[in-house]
């Protein structure tokens, strides 16, 4: 267990519970239950199988604790502003460093990006007489979340486009490069997460 003195360590220098100790799991006997559904190429692979499909399950539990924590804050009323992350996990790799989610509609951009299309598609049927569910519309709306999934996706910083009201439309995308660009001139626009062409390759 860990003791007081290890407070100041980096995370990868603390005792840390591996996956199998956390769900109380045998890597043998998994190890030997795995084998008799794989490959026989792959029954070398047998143990690492099982720590793969482990992280899985650990990342999907914390993902769901996260979520159970921001409930019971928000039931608390507790509307202090909390610096420390939430712990999630006992492992000290998955619960000190960043993981994608199992599933991409769980991610937080891309909760974002279905709200705006689907708020584009009210204001698309609302605005028009021919029906809420005409197969032009459909076919416009279709369009213009196509281009939005280019825009967004590129950039892929939710900030940027709620201080430029949304994920531009093909006809409000002229302005709205101006003022990205105007934007991109006192803050960083991007994520940090992958590679960007840039503010002016991107607009062009």
């Amino acid at each position: 267990s860990s003791s007081s003195s290890d407070d100041g360590l980096d995370w990868w220098k603390r005792p840390s519970p591996s996956l199998w100790d956390i769900h109380k799991c045998d890597p043998k006997a998994s190890s030997k239950c795995i084998s008799k559904f794989v490959p026989k190429g792959m029954k070398s692979c047998c143990e690492e199988i099982g720590h793969f499909f482990l992280f899985c399950y650990e990342r999907q539990l914390m993902w769901e604790r996260y979520k159970q924590q921001q409930q019971q804050k928000e039931k608390n009323n507790n509307d202090e502003d909390d610096k420390e992350q939430p712990v999630t996990s006992h492992n000290n790799a998955l619960s000190t460093m960043s993981f994608c989610n199992n599933y991409r509609e769980l991610d937080r951009g891309t909760r974002y990006f279905h709200s705006e299309m689907l708020d584009l598609w009210d204001t698309q049927t609302t605005s028009t007489t021919t029906g809420n569910d005409s197969d032009e519309q459909r076919k416009e709306w279709m369009k213009q979340v196509l281009w939005a999934s280019t825009c967004y996706r590129i950039v892929n910083k939710i900030e940027t486009f709620m201080k430029l009201g949304g994920i531009p439309t093909v006809d409000e995308w002229k302005s709205w490069s101006k003022r990205l660009k105007k934007l991109s001139q006192t803050q960083t626009v991007f994520t940090g997460a992958t590679q960007n062409p840039g503010v002016n390759r991107y607009i062009d």
